[in-house]
């Protein structure tokens, strides 16, 4: 139980030792995925940003498509409502702790799709910080 806890799924350390938000093994998966990803911000402008692009829609379809199943990729299936919002939300209600599957690839394809246009803003919200020498 104890090496559950701090290993896969968060949760209280017996005899009330504390608790685990983050468990080890999925969010260490995270990170060596995006350490991992890293080399492709040192290829070209252009090549990175193809690269960019289609893994961030790549893993939104991926994403659609398990979610859609309903099968595997997060814990809590979702389910059809008489409205269209609630639809959503249940669609787009993934598990966050430990990080399921479809939480990975939502979350990180769109940050990708948002890193592609922040990057080509100008003014104050761009992410290019022209320093004078």
């Amino acid at each position: 139980m104890l090496l559950r806890t701090f290993t896969v799924l968060p949760g209280i350390l017996p005899g009330r030792m504390g608790i685990v938000m983050y468990p080890f093994v999925p969010w260490f998966g995270v990170m060596c995925l995006g350490f991992g990803y890293g080399h492709i911000f040192r290829l070209p402008q252009a090549a990175r940003d193809l690269m960019v692009a289609w893994t961030g829609v790549g893993s939104l379809v991926v994403f659609g498509v398990l979610r859609g199943l309903n099968g595997y990729g997060d814990l809590s299936p979702w389910k059809t409502w008489p409205d269209a919002t609630r639809n959503i939300e249940s669609f787009l209600n993934v598990t966050k702790y430990p990080p399921s599957p479809d939480y990975v690839l939502v979350t990180l394809g769109i940050s990708l799709l948002i890193f592609l246009g922040t990057e080509r803003m100008h003014g104050t919200l761009s992410l290019q910080r022209h320093v004078p020498l």
